[in-house]
């Protein structure tokens, strides 16, 4: 395996719901990740723009913001984002930005539907019912 692999997967381990799966779905699953990193300010996305998958905070901060421009978290490291629009109509209902120099990993949308379908404890942590 190679270094930035071993490095995510390091890091899942320290992450629910990631942290219950079993080794080797965990190596699995940590290939599938692609890292981005972004400057304090840049944009990570637009609300209705199309998701690639679901994004989750290595290192750094990140500011949601609703539909009228209003601050609804800033989220750091271990957190998910995008996921709602993800699993809704693959459009962001939110706009996300990184508020420091920010390393985010994206997990794209069918590695997420795999497991949400077949992991008891993603299906759990990913269709918890929320307002829209």
């Amino acid at each position: 395996m190679d270094t930035q692999i071993d490095a995510i997967l390091a890091f899942l381990e320290t992450v629910h719901p990631y942290d219950s799966l079993p080794r080797d779905e965990l190596a699995r699953v940590a290939a599938s990740f692609s890292r981005r990193e972004y400057l304090a300010g840049n944009e990570i996305y637009s609300i209705g723009d199309p998701l690639k998958g679901i994004y989750l905070i290595k290192r750094g901060s990140v500011e949601v913001c609703d539909r009228n421009g209003v601050m609804v978290s800033i989220l750091g490291p271990r957190n998910s984002f995008g996921e709602r629009g993800l699993l809704r109509d693959g459009l962001a209902m939110t706009s996300a930005r990184a508020v420091e120099l920010t390393v985010a990993l994206l997990l794209p949308l069918n590695e997420l539907r795999h497991l949400i379908a077949t992991v008891p404890s993603f299906e759990r942590f990913f269709n918890r019912t929320r307002p829209a």
